[in-house]
């Protein structure tokens, strides 16, 4: 019982020791804030390698360094984020449509089939296939031109932050 609440206390207190209470701030607009800390997983893509790079962040240096752990960059040569779970959310439709026209392509036939075929004993319109292989098809192009890019340009910024005490409430 004694080693697992000195663990406990030890990790409490290196966790307290190595967090300088600093963040990541992605500024989209006055409403769309992403706050990335230390220990998140961030994707992005910068001014002198174009590739995608994705790795967790350490720490930060300041404000003008973001440790990984083979290197450090400055937040100012970012260019573009990758969507991930904390700005999928900024477009609603945006990352799901893909999808949509999929099901709606694929189901659209089979309810077509099931509702003319088998309960009503009548021959089903080519047409159908014809619409549920374009939404298929759709989807698809769709997968292929909607970026999960979101570029860091203009009003939208990222910045290096102090963490806000949440305790002045009491």
């Amino acid at each position: 019982m004694r080693s697992t609440v000195f663990i406990i206390v030890m990790i409490l207190v290196w966790t307290a020791h190595t967090s300088n209470g600093q963040q990541l701030l992605f500024h989209k607009n006055r409403n769309k804030e992403a706050i990335y800390k230390t220990g998140d997983i961030i994707s992005f893509s910068t001014k002198e390698d174009d590739s995608r790079l994705t790795s967790m962040i350490l720490g930060f240096v300041g404000d003008t360094l973001i440790v990984f752990q083979n290197y450090t960059i400055n937040p100012r040569s970012i260019t573009c984020l990758y969507a991930d779970e904390k700005t999928m959310g900024w477009y609603p439709l945006r990352y799901k449509i893909d999808k949509i026209l999929f099901i709606a392509g694929v189901g659209y036939p089979l309810l077509e089939v099931f509702n003319e075929g088998l309960i009503h004993r009548s021959r089903v319109d080519p047409e159908v296939f014809v619409v549920g292989s374009c939404l298929v098809g759709a989807s698809f192009l769709a997968r292929w031109l909607i970026s999960e890019k979101i570029r860091v340009k203009g009003r939208r910024r990222l910045l290096i932050v102090n963490q806000k005490d949440d305790s002045s409430w009491w």
